[in-house]
């Protein structure tokens, strides 16, 4: 077989999944679209077909995956980015969360979303955190960002109407030594 690697037995994708969750935080889901991968480029040795779920859930019964955990850990990780909901639940999706779990973690409200929405605009100096003034284009520039990062239009409205001072209060970015 050209490029394949051995043939796989039970024991050897047990091996693999040991090996994958060991190496890297996962979610179910991952791990499942992984051994099938691994399937999918070897031989299968064996007389019944395999079996990945039994797999997958022997991970999570033994504490070796959380998705909820691997959600709010990803769902933290992508708002310190400055995401909007919108864009984490699509991640999270790609991650293998179930909708309704990746839904209850993506989840936010107002304040914490605009705080969210003024980390970015600030990371990437846009809005309120630009230098000078910014023609039409630019602020329609700047309006894709925010609404390519997962902010509903009116958050991005409300974003790009403030100045900076608001901005920074808003977002506890300004110093608080003063």
């Amino acid at each position: 077989m050209n490029g394949r690697r051995g043939t796989l037995d039970q024991a050897g994708l047990r091996s693999l999944a040991i090996s994958y969750v060991a190496r890297y935080a996962t979610s179910s889901g991952k791990l499942a679209a992984y051994l099938n991968r691994k399937l999918r480029e070897r031989d299968w040795l064996g007389d019944s077909p395999p079996d990945i779920d039994s797999l997958v859930e022997a991970c999570v019964r033994n504490g070796f995956i959380n998705d909820s955990a691997f959600a709010a850990s990803r769902a933290q990780g992508l708002r310190a980015k400055g995401l909007g909901e919108r864009r984490i639940h699509q991640n999270l999706r790609q991650s293998g969360i179930a909708d309704d779990l990746a839904r209850d973690a993506a989840a936010t409200d107002p304040d914490s979303a605009l705080r969210d929405a003024l980390r970015l605009a600030a990371r990437k100096r846009i809005g309120p955190f630009s230098q000078g003034l910014a023609d039409e284009r630019t602020r329609a520039r700047w309006a894709g960002q925010l609404a390519r990062a997962g902010h509903d239009s009116s958050m991005v409205r409300r974003v790009l109407r403030m100045d900076r001072d608001e901005a920074e209060r808003c977002s506890d970015l300004a110093n608080d030594d003063g």
